[in-house]
């Protein structure tokens, strides 16, 4: 669910930074699963928040990019607004991306269009178990096929921007953005 005035605050955003391609907020878990898995999610998503909102003195592209290849991802699609035009110079989702195609989707359009966070609840979003992103008892199936998007989604950049580019920006993330 959208919370209200978020639409309106992506818009000004929008306005505001015309060479950004997507805009993303907080989200504010709620639902039916467990309390064990509503407090796993409420502190995932509060984590991808203070990481979000730390990224942007790094600028609108590389260091989320470096977040979502390298670490946890930040946002969900229903989290993000993105302009039509990145969508159609990203070319939409990978096809051959089981899971994580939402987080290869958002880190070509950070890179290629740039984001912006907001500091802001964009949406509260229902959870339900068992989870396909954070299910507490994940099968390996799960598991294997969520490394086997994370590669996919690796692989693609590394191929697209070069090995100088992935390296580095392995190398940053793991090292300057962890200590923020």
């Amino acid at each position: 669910m959208v919370t209200e005035g978020h639409y309106a605050a992506v818009k000004s955003a929008l306005q505001a930074n015309p060479s950004v391609g997507l805009v993303f907020g907080q989200i504010e878990p709620f639902g039916s699963a467990s309390p064990k898995q509503l407090e796993h999610e409420r502190r995932y998503f509060a984590e991808a928040a203070r990481k979000a909102a730390s990224r942007r003195r790094f600028g609108a592209r590389l260091a989320y990019v470096g977040s979502m290849l390298f670490d946890n991802a930040l946002l969900v699609c229903s989290a993000s607004v993105i302009r039509r035009e990145c969508v159609s110079r990203i070319g939409g989702f990978d096809p051959a991306i089981r899971l994580m195609e939402d987080a290869d989707f958002h880190v070509r359009a950070m890179r290629e269009c740039g984001a912006l966070f907001l500091d802001r609840t964009a949406i509260r979003y229902r959870v339900g178990s068992p989870s396909l992103m954070h299910s507490p008892e994940r099968t390996e199936e799960q598991a294997r096929q969520e490394l086997q998007g994370r590669r996919q989604m690796q692989a693609n950049y590394r191929q697209k921007y070069g090995a100088l580019e992935f390296y580095s920006l392995a190398l940053f993330t793991r090292t300057v953005l962890r200590a923020f």
